[in-house]
């Protein structure tokens, strides 16, 4: 409750910008910045998927890995189209609309048998020749197969021809006695599927009618078959599952034609809006059912003629790119279907939901209360782990621990059960800050962690812990706490053999306070190898920041690095290294001296460019394309509301969502 009654302050804010509600005459006078198009990416699609139609398929697993810019891969100047890219676009809509469409079909049953199945029901050399049943002459044979319910059923021959044969042999189908259709074989193929109205009981035969010898042209046409399967039955609709009925209201199966295109037409137009994340146009909705009446007049199924207008539509620039439709007026609020995908895309990496999507057609999610609200609701599902995945991820080097690989000589019981049980502590933790009562600061100050068994010992914790899966511990007990102390990240940070205060240092100025150093200048000296007078780590990155030409940078690298020293390479507290005492003391450019890693991401804590560098990095997650110097304003206002909110990391979501730039569009000439 505390939260929403915070909203006047956001609309106080908001207001300060003079970003116009939907309806003023007066043009806003704030300039929202470039809003690139982009591609959705990998992880996006999948979701998106996920949340259309319930699917467990994972198609973006089959893509490259997505380039990044900036520190993510969701921007849009990394995020290239090519043909590659098309390709396995369109196999992926392929696949989950099949796999939508055969959630309304009674799971098929297969049944397969090898010819020697099959039964000789006429006099002659006709029999079982291994596996399978041979025709060396005119002929019947026959099979019952098990079937558990009537309905109809596709049929497949696999056979083969004597090579050399004069023309197809010629088998006839027959149903109880009744000739169905006669199949040409020629060589060794698969027959054409034949679809049969089958009951229980039914006995199949099949019936060699041109059987030919003739030695002296060569000529002895026999067949071989092989295997016959039976697939069924297809047309009998099952119960949609519950998760799937918002995608698949009705049936397509076993009803009338008139009854499968209203179905079809409702869950075309529905999936169509739901996927494009906007109404759809008449003309459009026209001209999908137009394309599932030629697939029908052409022949196929209601289920066919739906499958391939889903893959139209989820191969449509409308689902693959956050296509925006361009303001009224040289800068303008969005509209609210505009609103609602990019919020959704933000905070789930997928489409809106229902509440959202009503929220976008009634149009008060344009009121800055009812996003705010919208913003805290969508943190709070389980869809935002987006933000721990993708955003965290990235940001927070969660990503990096997969690529972990000390060196197994020096570390020999690192393994990878530790390295997954790294990635889910960060998880984990980052997963509290969900929690808009937990502060932002929490990050780096917290005692607390999320702890699997596997890292009970590696931490020096206590075991006896009951139960399974992450749990909350004190890990201020054994010597650490806060983010820059989790083994994933201290692992991540360092070389195989070797901690590096330098990777470390590097790695906290440039994420946590947008205050990157310059590259080394070039041909500077290497790391010196260990000495009598440098036996450290610490020692030797002295004796190399006494070159000049390396002090500059080092002055402000160092001392947060050796912050961390008190970490081995592989994240365990140590208190020596090369049998020397640990010394992680230091002294930052303003004076700021600490001992050890608590003491340092306590001062980090109160520096205010945590704040303002956790924004920037929003900025440019959330809006796919880098901060530029005239968002500096957008910036700063977004770090005051954040603050005047509680200074949780929900309160950075909504001083982000709710700010005028996530807000507006600005008009631009298409070169």
């Amino acid at each position: 409750m505390r939260r929403f009654l915070q909203h006047a302050l956001v609309i106080a804010a908001l207001a300060a910008c003079g970003v116009e509600e939907p309806g003023s005459n007066n043009p806003p006078v704030f300039d929202p910045g470039h809003r690139p198009l982009r591609r959705v990416n990998r992880a996006e699609l999948d979701r998106m998927f996920r949340d259309l139609t319930a699917t467990t398929l994972r198609p973006g697993l089959d893509f490259p890995p997505d380039d990044a810019a900036s520190g993510f891969d969701n921007h849009a100047e990394a995020l290239g189209f090519s043909p590659l890219f098309f390709e396995l676009a369109e196999a992926a809509a392929g696949a989950v609309a099949r796999d939508l469409i055969d959630a309304g079909r009674i799971p098929v049953t297969v049944t397969a048998v090898d010819g020697a199945s099959w039964s000789s029901t006429s006099d002659g050399p006709n029999t079982a020749n291994g596996a399978a049943f041979a025709f060396y002459g005119n002929g019947a044979a026959s099979w019952t197969p098990p079937l558990l319910a009537a309905g109809r059923y596709a049929l497949r021959l696999d056979a083969r021809t004597t090579p050399g044969d004069a023309g197809p042999a010629l088998l006839v189908l027959e149903i109880d006695g009744v000739e169905i259709e006669t199949i040409a074989l020629e060589g060794a193929e698969s027959s054409p599927a034949t679809e049969l109205d089958l009951a229980p009981g039914a006995t199949l035969a099949l019936r060699f009618i041109n059987d030919a010898w003739i030695p002296d042209a060569g000529i002895d046409r026999n067949v071989w078959l092989d295997r016959v399967t039976l697939e069924g039955p297809i047309d009998a609709p099952a119960p949609i599952p519950p998760e799937r009925a918002e995608a698949l209201p009705c049936t397509l199966i076993g009803v009338s034609d008139a009854d499968a295109r209203a179905c079809a037409e409702r869950v075309v137009t529905g999936l169509a809006t739901r996927s494009w994340r906007r109404p759809l146009a008449s003309e459009e909705a026209a001209a999908l059912m137009a394309r599932w009446d030629a697939v029908r007049s052409e022949g196929g199924t209601a289920a066919d003629a739906t499958q391939i207008v889903l893959k139209r539509i989820w191969t449509s620039p409308s689902f693959l790119f956050l296509v925006e439709p361009p303001p009224s007026a040289t800068s303008a609020p969005v509209d609210a279907w505009t609103l609602a995908q990019r919020l959704a895309i933000f905070l789930w990496g997928s489409v809106p939901d229902a509440a959202l999507s009503a929220a976008a057609a009634d149009g008060s999610l344009l009121d800055p209360v009812v996003l705010e609200a919208h913003t805290r609701r969508m943190a709070d599902d389980p869809k935002a782990v987006a933000l721990i995945d993708d955003f965290a991820g990235q940001w927070l080097g969660i990503r990096m621990v997969g690529n972990a690989a000390p060196d197994p000589t020096l570390f020999p019981t690192f393994t990878i059960e530790i390295r997954d049980a790294f990635a889910e502590e960060m998880r984990a933790n980052f997963a509290s800050l969900l929690d808009d009562e937990v502060p932002f600061r929490n990050l780096l100050t917290s005692e607390w962690s999320r702890v699997t068994d596997p890292l009970l010992d590696w931490y020096g914790l206590e075991s006896g812990f009951s139960g399974t899966g992450a749990r909350n511990v004190n890990v201020a007990l054994a010597g650490r706490g806060g983010w820059l102390a989790q083994g994933g990240l201290l692992t991540a940070l360092s070389p195989p053999t070797r901690t590096s205060p330098v990777k470390r240092g590097v790695w906290v100025l440039t994420n946590l306070l947008c205050d990157e150093p310059p590259p080394p200048p070039p041909n500077v000296e290497g790391f010196p190898e260990p000495s009598a007078s440098a036996a450290t780590v610490r020692d030797r990155l002295e004796a190399h920041r006494a070159n000049p030409a390396c002090a500059a940078c080092h002055d402000r690298i160092d001392p947060v690095g050796f912050a961390f020293e008190g970490f081995d390479p592989v994240g365990r507290v140590r208190t020596e290294d090369a049998g020397l005492p640990i010394d992680a003391t230091g002294v930052l450019p303003d004076g700021t001296a600490f001992d050890g890693l608590t003491a340092l991401q306590a001062h980090l804590a109160d520096d205010p460019r945590l704040a303002a560098c956790a924004a920037e990095r929003m900025f440019v997650y959330a809006h796919g394309r880098d901060a530029e110097a005239a968002d500096g304003p957008t910036l700063d206002r977004t770090v005051e509301t954040y603050t005047a909110l509680g200074g949780s990391f929900v309160d950075l979501l909504v001083a982000t969502t709710t700010s005028e730039a996530f807000r507006a569009a600005r008009a631009e000439e298409v070169p």
